[in-house]
């Protein structure tokens, strides 16, 4: 029972329907003074209140089985992509040139794109460059990407599969 009909059932007692419209209106006006939310508010709140609850419970159901999807996908292996060889005229195609230069060097896409923008250490560089010292080097262009390691005697050697490998600077030969 709303706290208006307790409060005018009391005062009116005996009165009874006489009275009871007087003091209902009283009971409204002070609670409305003093700042207190009228039965019809409360009503209306706690309908509010409810369809936000019913919503929640529909957005909770959505985003579980959100979650199962993309935990299922999470599991799906990666599907390689598929890089034409060739377009339709039998050109090479421009997507696949890196890929099969990449394969090629023994080198990943990551790795190629990184030698490609300014060598990969310990890798000659595109053309036959390598930097060694502070100083630009050349060594044979048909090398380009493969590992190189340094022998140390009076000066660097550049060694490619346990060979040394003959360098020059890069402006020609000194």
């Amino acid at each position: 029972m709303p706290l208006i009909d307790i409060v005018s059932a009391a005062l009116s007692g005996p009165a009874g329907r006489v009275l009871e419209g007087s003091v209902r209106a009283i009971v409204a006006e002070v609670l409305q003074d003093r700042g207190y939310a009228s039965p019809a508010e409360i009503l209306a709140l706690r309908d509010e209140l409810q369809a936000l609850a019913e919503g929640n419970r529909r957005l909770e159901a959505e985003l579980s089985e959100l979650r199962g999807r993309l935990d299922e996908l999470e599991r799906r292996p990666e599907p390689t992509p598929v890089v034409p060889l060739a377009d339709s005229a039998g050109h090479p195609s421009p997507v696949r040139e890196p890929v099969a230069e990449a394969e090629r060097l023994g080198m990943s896409l990551d790795e190629h794109q990184r030698w490609r923008a300014g060598g990969l250490p310990g890798r000659i560089g595109p053309d036959g460059y390598l930097e060694l010292e502070g100083k630009a080097w050349r060594v044979d262009p048909g090398l380009e990407g493969r590992p190189y390691s340094l022998s140390q005697h009076d000066r660097p050697r550049v060694m490619v599969d346990g060979k040394v490998v003959k360098k020059e600077p890069a402006g020609g030969p000194a």
